[in-house]
C-alpha cells in the first residue's frame, strides 16, 4: 500500500470526513505531501547507504592489494 493511501485511510479513521468540511481533494493533496516527504527521506537513506557501501568496497580493495603485495613478497623470499 502506498504512503498516500495510508495517509488517506488514517485521516478517514481519525474522523476527517468530507462532511466535516474536509474535501477529498484536500486529503489527497495532504497525502501527496506526506508521501513526497517520505520518499525524499528514503532516497536520502539510500544515498547514504550507497556511499557507505562504496567506502567499504574501497577499503576492501585496499586490504586485498596489501595482502597480494605481502604474498608476493613472501614468495620472493622463498624462491
Amino acid at each position: 500500500m502506498s504512503t498516500k493511501k495510508e495517509v488517506i485511510e488514517m485521516a478517514l479513521e481519525a474522523g476527517l470526513l468530507p462532511c466535516q468540511g474536509i474535501h477529498t481533494g484536500d486529503l489527497k493533496a495532504f497525502a501527496k505531501l506526506v508521501a513526497d516527504k517520505k520518499e525524499a527521506e528514503m532516497q536520502e537513506r539510500i544515498d547514504k547507504l550507497h556511499s557507505m557501501y562504496e567506502l567499504v568496497c574501497q577499503h576492501r580493495d585496499m586490504l586485498m592489494a596489501q595482502q597480494d603485495a605481502m604474498i608476493a613478497a613472501l614468495r620472493g623470499q622463498i624462491q
